[in-house]
């Protein structure tokens, strides 16, 4: 074997070594294993960095999300914060006695734990501030990202839960409103009709024009009482509101009607009094005119003449006219106007039915209308 083989084998085989050689070669095994690990720390070391960096990042972005969750959570809260009225500032109306009502006790409660959460979670990076590494751990954006998750499901579990409470109010609402239109609006168009048939019995008085005015628009603002819808619908919280809204339009047609009916009773009143007076005033002239008569058949074709004085008897006191006809005229208007009277006329009782609304008393009995 040549030289150069014999120095190969006692190069590669340690158990040929000098003691020199031995430790010269532990040395550097040494130094290259302090090398490799001091390699591996200071990567280990910046990949630590890395993922301390993006965890902040993330954290931070979090923390934005965080916040403005928070703030829509309590504009929420404020919808029913009873402290305020309804319909002010941002307390919606048909909100009363949500926060007392059991699901309103336990959306606020669930909500309110949430933003409880969302507030501590947000707090983990001030809770570093005192260590000597600051770094996020990977728990701090979990919980991070949960709370903002539970933030945000509770504030649409709370307003979900808000909304139904408000759309039974208002339907509700919308509902008993309603109810006491429609009762109302019966009831005028009851009395409207009974008024107008008045009218409609007595074609003299509805000859009047003060009466035939009133009787015409009784009987138009009637026809479209008749046409109003009076259906609640109330499949969302904007339909139960315009219900409402509708209610308070049969309501007024039914106010309409009333007015309407009151003043055609106006007019009723007026004529009757009109004719009352009327007949009075005939009835004390034709008295006045019926002292004392002469009658003096003539010798052709049934003529007459008449010769009346009032005021007194003899030949002082009076006066006297003589006129030449077929019949007293103030005689004929006054056995019209009593058989008018006598035809009107109602007892006590009759009067005091409660089908009238305005009597007054005469010589022959009641006259109402």
């Amino acid at each position: 074997m040549s030289a150069p083989e014999l120095n190969k084998i006692h190069f590669t085989n340690p158990k040929l070594w000098s003691k020199r050689k031995k430790i010269i070669a532990a040395v550097v095994a040494i130094v290259l294993t302090l090398a490799g690990i001091t390699t591996g720390v200071v990567v280990s070391h910046v990949q630590h960095q890395k993922e301390c960096q993006a965890r902040q990042v993330t954290f931070t972005e979090k923390k934005t999300q965080l916040d403005q969750a928070i703030s829509k959570a309590h504009e929420a809260l404020a919808t029913v914060d009873e402290s305020v009225k309804e319909g002010e500032g941002s307390r919606l109306a048909h909100t009363d006695g949500f926060s007392a009502a059991d699901e309103g006790k336990a959306a606020t409660a669930a909500l309110n734990d949430a933003i409880t959460k969302a507030e501590d979670a947000k707090k983990a990076e001030a809770n570093k501030d005192g260590a000597q590494v600051k770094c996020l751990d990977k728990q701090d954006v979990t919980d991070a990202e949960a709370a903002l998750k539970a933030v945000e499901d509770q504030t649409l579990s709370f307003t979900t839960a808000r909304d139904a409470y408000r759309l039974k109010k208002a339907t509700d609402e919308a509902n008993a409103k309603m109810d006491a239109a429609k009762s109302n609006l019966a009831q005028a168009q009851k009395d409207a009709d009974e008024q107008i048939k008045i009218v409609d019995e007595d074609s003299q008085m509805a000859s009047d024009g003060n009466v035939k005015a009133a009787y015409d628009a009784l009987k138009n603002v009637n026809n479209e009482s008749h046409s109003i819808s009076t259906t609640v619908t109330a499949d969302s919280y904007d339909e139960a509101v315009a219900s409402i809204e509708k209610a308070k339009t049969v309501d007024q047609k039914a106010n309409d009607v009333k007015n309407a009916q009151e003043s055609l009773k106006n007019a009723i009143n007026a004529y009757h009094e009109a004719q009352a007076a009327q007949a009075a005033a005939a009835s004390r002239a034709a008295s006045s005119n019926s002292g004392s008569r002469s009658y003096n058949s003539g010798s052709t074709g049934g003529s007459q003449s008449r010769s009346y004085s009032g005021g007194g008897s003899g030949s002082t006191g009076g006066s006297s006219h003589t006129e030449s006809g077929t019949g007293n005229p103030y005689e004929a208007e006054h056995a019209r106007i009593d058989a008018e009277l006598r035809k009107r006329a109602l007892t006590k009782e009759q009067a005091d039915s409660g089908h009238y609304t305005y009597c007054f008393i005469t010589d022959y009995g009641y006259i109402c209308s």
